[in-house]
């Protein structure tokens, strides 16, 4: 049961004293599954004199309560504003205050009255500033370990997720408008408001990053928004109604997909190098696409998700708000939906799409047009930007193969009509209220159930390449930054090297096809890339309706080239936004994951964190998209565009038998009542196994490089207990309740509780931190822990 945690209790005190006056605080000791520490152990200040009675060990959870060994602070210079004299009893009395309130809810019992710990620090009253300058940094710097977000009720062999984020799943709540809420975006809000006065310093600056200001500017012209209404749409809107033929359909497809207005029955993934080396090649990759609801599974089965009227009702009200009448906007949702039912049935199912079935298939251009002939696909390509030399991927290949039967099937008048419902879906959120409602209704209440609309300008931000990405980090982080930050990054590198040579399942031929994989593997630090702006000089003015800067804009984003550099620009240093394509390995680190508490560097010399913690979240995300590489459809792609099989059937016969094992694992494992698509996400499952390993194996060595440097952020737990902690801590999350069932049909990641326990479940190492046995839900026997990476 979760209440398993708290097993017996034993009593001590502590007397803090200073100037001859002394203050006894009572604590208690919780025995649990924790290792315990020596005592002598607790209090790390070389001038701190501790008299110890009583008990030799001290568990790593206590909290306040009666008499036992006495700590005493002497009055000497250790009192002055000193970092180190401020952190010590700052954290300790912020640590004692947390744990006795926490205590005091879970079990109800009479302690020592609070008012006691807050005397002591009045009496220090340098330290007390101090303290008080410190809790404000906090504010701004999330605390390595926060005990008001445990559950101590929990034990860590039952549910480590909950232990470490139990109380906070209870007290936080999402956001009305929001479908999630996770550290990822606390992150992001604490940093919003700070936001809106950068664009502002974009008025003096380059036209590269005044255009993004003029930009801003056009989506929060709300007035102009409203009294433009449709005319910014009628164009293209008059461009479809003017179809003629098939040719002219996926012609004026491909143009809107150059403008990342996504309208055919593919979606468009364009992978140009920039700048071009020697041998590469433009990848360009088709997707299966062309549904308004998530996956082919609402449309087929609608008993289980009950979305088919609400999207129908939506196709209507969009057509409606587009000018027609209500005769013909009935009518031709009707139309449009039954295409979309037969486009369902050709698709393959997306659990199809993330395994190494030989969905994806690399063509050339003439074996592309023997498998698809209904589309002109020299036309298609000339206008969606895509140069006759770039190597062309589908997937899958069914798909394609059933599509032009489909297509030819169907009244071109249908295929107009999805077209623009296609259009009017992207283009809505960037036009007048009434479309964007209509929008908001159905994409985020109806499928998300986010409750109301977020504020204009963080709308305006988001469509503003991120910008505010790039503010945090200045605001964070000095140049010192990257020296501390690519420390530790090139130890997570070098032990995944290191890993990848001893593995034992895979051949030396195989180990070398891997290397060559890694060779082509793109890795860079950076935001969203764009072209030079400097060609939309003039064009891109806060005059213009936002949906025709977006249009302007969109013609100029490029996925991120093949670099992997350390920048020294402060600019440049943006986090960890990471994107890994299918189609060439590519993962690029733009900005969030390099501020705490997925990294903490140092700002003005002083330490915001540990290097657990660090491993832990940052290192852990690291190590986790770098194995997606060779996870699933990832294993079949280099940069060049070739289709890679990179080990042996029988090693892959061995990563197969694995991927069942951590699938059964999953089975027995969920108690949810969301029914999971264990296929989609039991690879990467077994790829956050993968980098929890080796994220934990670079913080030993970094460890062992650095010795005693390398500290405990408090007295409670150890280093490998934080690492763990830290994991479970950024992997904390909310969902409503319509994003969880969406997730269950789209998302290759197993929720948040499933990715923290099983694969900590099989961690010996994470067994042994915790002192985790035979019994606890999560020990499993030698004989039934996954093991691949």
């Amino acid at each position: 049961m979760e209440s398993e945690e708290h097993n017996q209790t034993d009593t001590d005190s502590i007397t803090v004293e200073n100037a001859g006056e002394a203050v006894q605080i009572p604590l208690i000791y919780m025995h649990s599954h924790h290792p315990t520490k020596p005592l002598e152990n607790l209090c790390k200040d070389p001038n701190c004199t501790m008299n110890t009675q009583g008990k030799s060990t001290i568990a790593s959870t206590y909290i306040p309560q009666n008499t036992g060994p006495t700590y005493q602070f002497q009055p000497d210079s250790r009192f002055n504003d000193s970092a180190n004299t401020v952190n010590q009893l700052d954290r300790f009395l912020e640590d004692q205050k947390e744990l006795l309130s926490r205590i005091k809810q879970i079990n109800s019992y009479e302690y020592a009255d609070v008012d006691v710990l807050s005397s002591v620090s009045q009496q220090h009253n340098r330290v007390a500033s101090s303290l008080n300058k410190s809790i404000e940094r906090r504010k701004e710097v999330p605390k390595p370990i926060d005990f008001t977000n445990f559950n101590f009720a929990i034990s860590t062999g039952y549910s480590f997720y909950k232990f470490v984020n139990g109380s906070w799943l209870e007290k936080a709540n999402i956001p009305s408008n929001c479908s999630s809420w996770n550290c990822y975006d606390e992150l992001r809000s604490r940093f919003e408001p700070s936001t809106q006065d950068m664009v502002w310093d974009y008025i003096d600056k380059d036209y590269e990053e005044t255009a993004l200001r003029e930009y801003y500017l056009s989506a929060m012209n709300e007035q102009l928004i409203e009294n433009e209404k449709l005319n910014p749409v009628i164009d293209d809107l008059g461009l479809i109604d003017s179809i003629e033929t098939l040719d002219e359909y996926f012609g004026l497809a491909g143009q809107f997909a150059e403008q990342f207005i996504m309208t055919s029955l593919f979606f468009v993934y364009k992978f140009p190098t920039t700048p071009k080396k020697d041998g590469d090649m433009e990848v360009v990759m088709l997707l299966q696409d062309g549904l308004g609801l998530p996956t082919r599974n609402y449309y087929i089965h609608d008993h289980k998700f009950g979305k088919v009227d609400g999207y129908k009702h939506y196709i209507e009200k969009l057509f409606l708000a587009s000018g027609m009448s209500q005769a013909d906007a009935k009518l031709d949702t009707e139309l449009v939906f039954n295409f979309e039912v037969g486009l369902s049935e050709i698709m393959e199912p997306i659990e199809n799409l993330c395994r190494h079935t030989g969905n994806n298939i690399k063509l050339s251009l003439i074996d592309l047009k023997r498998i698809c002939k209904v589309v002109d696909w020299n036309v298609f390509f000339k206008n969606s930007g895509v140069s006759e030399e770039a190597q062309v991927v589908i997937e899958p290949k069914p798909y394609f193969t059933k599509l032009a039967g489909l297509v030819q099937q169907t009244p071109l008048s249908t295929l107009k009509k999805h077209m623009k419902l296609r259009y009017l879906t992207t283009a809505a959120p960037f036009l007048h209220k009434e479309m964007q409602i209509i929008h908001f209704e159905f994409h985020d209440k109806l499928l998300h159930g986010v409750q109301e609309m977020q504020e204009r300008w963080k709308t305006a931000f988001q469509w503003v390449c991120d910008i505010h990405d790039l503010v945090n980090l200045q605001q964070l982080f000095s140049n010192n930054l990257s020296t501390h930050f690519y420390e530790e990054f090139d130890t997570l590198s070098e032990v995944m090297d290191k890993r990848f040579k001893s593995l034992s399942w895979i051949s030396e031929e195989s180990l070398q096809n891997a290397k060559k994989v890694i060779s082509q593997f793109a890795r860079g630090f950076g935001h969203k890339n764009y072209n030079s702006l400097s060609s939309l000089e003039g064009k891109i003015i806060h005059s213009n309706s936002p949906w025709t800067n977006y249009k302007l804009l969109a013609k100029m984003v490029v996925f991120p080239s093949s670099f992997y550099h350390r920048p020294t620009v402060k600019s440049q240093h943006q986090t960890i936004s990471r994107i890994l394509y299918n189609s060439i390995p590519m993962l690029f680190f733009p900005l969030f994951y390099d501020c705490p508490p997925f990294f903490y560097g140092r700002t003005n010399d002083k330490l915001l964190g540990e290097p657990a913690f660090n491993f832990g979240a940052f290192g852990c995300v690291h190590a986790r998209e770098y194995l997606s590489v060779y996870h699933a459809s990832y294993v079949r792609f280099n940069r060049k565009g070739g289709l890679v099989d990179w080990i042996s059937e029988k090693e892959r016969a061995h990563y197969e038998k694995q991927i069942e094992t951590i699938s059964q694992q999953i089975v027995a494992w969920s108690s949810t009542d969301l029914t999971l698509n264990v296929k989609l996400i039991a690879s990467q499952l077994l790829a956050d196994l993968g980098a929890l390993s080796i994220a934990y194996e670079a913080f030993q060595e970094y460890k062992n490089i650095h010795g005693s440097k390398v500290k405990p952020s408090t007295y409670l737990y150890t280093v490998e207990q934080e690492f763990f902690i830290s994991w479970a801590r950024i992997s904390r999350e909310l969902v409503t309740k319509e994003h969880a069932e969406f997730d269950s049909e789209t998302c290759y990641h197993a929720p948040r509780e499933l990715r923290v326990d099983i694969p900590l479940s099989n961690m010996i190492e994470f067994h042994k931190a915790f002192s985790i046995k035979p019994g606890d839900r999560l020990y499993r026997p030698p004989h039934e822990i996954v093991s691949l990476w």
